[in-house]
């Protein structure tokens, strides 16, 4: 009853849960592993095929006393490719036993617990702190699970940690082909031709902070736009409906400096110079942002990135029809952006800030918070495109 209570949303329509799009990015990610270890396996089987029957071959030539040099020849090139065959094999088998080795420690990290409850209590705990429904003040965590505060504060910061440095493991974006795989078959229809796009799309929210009594924090803190003190963070969004969060800053930083002082555009670029496309050809990023954006000369700097924005029109300027058709586009295409930021709203520290808490709150687990939220949220609910 208590995770029923917890999670009330999972019963509505718009958020299912069935074939979240990290699982099926990670059902891929093992389907081309094994099938290249399957044509691995099928070509060093050749490979021993013509090994064997050459060998034999040989001793049978061998035992008529008929060795010429052209059998000398394709003995030693035999050997030598059994040598290197034999050693991939030893490689290969040596690196799935390492893989198995970090599969099972992780297994094992998953499962140590920092407290008398039990590992999965612990991650009931965390869970439910994280979405924020049941309590809100430490003093009442510490009245229902029967554990002093700091307990709790430390399996909190243990399995926030955890879920950390799951999070750098995973690549930050999905490839090119991943997302053409699993994007839906719509925006296939909306790109022109042939032509390969790489669409990423840009978004702000923010988390509520409480007023600083200070001047220069009070200053730092509050944004007009959301008008009153708050942190701000990065949310983008791919065709295939991956998605992410960025580091939270102060309320005061605009739009368009925040993606500078972020390295999104550097991390953009490096992503996309080491995932080259099937024909060996590099595609930039094509980053969509809202019109308070200003900047299309900082995307073309990194990679020569493009920058798809609606229409600046003047003040007491009407559209024309190409200015209303584009606007209307970069609108369509960037409402599953805004469904990803709902994503994240689904958790009521994000939604209501630690000014809910009631209590003194240490920003540096607030803004783990929000980028360990933003990585689960793959595996929990539906892609928003």
């Amino acid at each position: 009853m208590v995770i029923n209570k917890s999670f009330p949303h999972l019963k509505r329509k718009g958020d299912k849960m069935r074939n979240p799009i990290g699982m099926r990015l990670l059902n891929k990610r093992a389907n081309n592993a094994m099938n290249h270890l399957s044509i691995a396996y099928d070509k060093a089987n050749e490979i021993f095929e013509k090994e064997n029957s050459l060998m034999n071959a040989l001793s049978r030539t061998h035992s008529r006393g008929i060795l010429t040099k052209e059998y000398v020849k394709k003995k030693r090139k035999t050997n030598s490719s059994k040598n290197g065959i034999l050693a991939a094999n030893k490689n290969h088998h040596g690196c799935r036993m390492v893989g198995c080795q970090h599969t099972k420690q992780n297994y094992k990290k998953m499962e140590r617990n920092v407290t008398r409850l039990t590992w999965l209590e612990e991650w009931l705990f965390y869970f439910s702190y994280l979405y924020g429904r049941l309590h809100t003040r430490w003093k009442d965590w510490s009245k229902t699970w029967k554990m002093s505060i700091p307990t709790l504060q430390k399996v909190l910061k243990a399995k926030l940690k955890m879920v950390k440095e799951a999070r750098d493991r995973w690549p930050k974006f999905a490839s090119l082909e991943e997302d053409e795989d699993l994007r839906k078959d719509h925006w296939n229809e909306m790109i022109d031709g042939d032509k390969r796009v790489r669409l990423i799309m840009h978004d702000m929210s923010n988390i509520p902070l409480p007023q600083p009594s200070e001047p220069e924090f009070n200053r730092a803190t509050y944004s007009k736009y959301y008008g009153g003190n708050c942190a701000k963070g990065g949310i983008f969004t791919q065709l295939c409906g991956w998605e992410g969060t960025l580091e939270l800053f102060t309320g005061s930083i605009g739009d368009s400096e925040y993606i500078t002082k972020s390295n999104i555009l550097g991390e953009q670029q490096s992503f996309a110079d080491n995932d080259q496309s099937r024909d060996g050809s590099m595609v930039p990023f094509t980053n969509t942002f809202d019109k308070g954006y200003r900047v299309l000369l900082e995307c073309y700097e990194h990679g020569k990135q493009l920058c798809w924005q609606p229409v600046f029109a003047r003040s007491d300027e009407r559209y024309g029809s190409y200015g209303t058709l584009l606007t209307a586009t970069v609108a369509y295409t960037r409402s599953g952006n805004e469904r990803s930021v709902r994503h994240m709203k689904h958790s009521w520290l994000v939604t209501r800030g630690p000014s809910s808490v009631g209590e003194h709150y240490d920003l540096n687990i607030l803004a783990d918070i929000w980028l360990t939220f933003g990585f689960q949220v793959i595996f929990m609910y539906h892609p928003v495109h």
